[in-house]
């Protein structure tokens, strides 16, 4: 079908195609789909960058004196951190090459709270 935007090929391997089986196994239009994998993708992708950011501002804060922080805490949960099960998620969208963590965010952000005090 005719489109006044660019067209891109994509190579259909195995990684995509097991991400493309797990969400349609027989699309009426693979195009679409993959068209909306890559929006879902660039969605993750930037919650993760946010994330990221958050979790760089309030290090900073940490560092600056604006928070002050329990290390006595900080190790204790940590501890805890490490003795979690791993949770994956049954579809994500970050590379195997990046580290995993072991627990959600929600959980991280609780532990964090038991361990931070304001001035």
């Amino acid at each position: 079908m005719a489109s006044k935007y660019p067209r891109v090929q994509v190579t259909v391997d195995p990684a995509l195609d097991e991400a493309m089986a797990a969400i349609d196994p027989h699309p009426k239009s693979k195009s679409r789909l993959i068209r909306d994998l890559a929006l879902r993708g660039a969605e993750v992708a930037e919650v993760d960058r946010q994330r990221r950011e958050e979790a760089k501002q309030t290090l900073r804060k940490i560092v600056n004196g604006e928070i002050e922080l329990n290390l006595d805490a900080a190790r204790e949960a940590w501890e805890e951190r490490e003795t979690m099960p791993c949770k994956q998620p049954p579809h994500h969208s970050r590379s195997s090459a990046l580290p995993r963590t072991k627990m959600s965010s929600r959980r991280s952000m609780a532990l964090f709270q038991r361990f931070r005090r304001h001035p």
